[in-house]
């Protein structure tokens, strides 16, 4: 089973919540290792990272 970083106050309380910042993680790192505003890569959502990232 993977090791998941506790918050600051505690752990996760479910998985849902585990993978939700999981997801997070992962579209800020690679807005910030494409050179994207990472902003607009979280409000535009994973759909249109993904098309992002074939297009270029």
């Amino acid at each position: 089973m993977r090791k998941i970083q506790r918050k600051i106050s505690g752990c996760y309380r479910n998985g849902t919540s585990a993978v939700v910042r999981a997801n997070l993680r992962m579209m800020l790192k690679t807005a910030l290792k494409q050179d994207w505003n990472a902003l607009e890569t979280l409000e535009a959502g994973p759909a249109a990272a993904a098309v992002k990232l074939k297009t270029s």
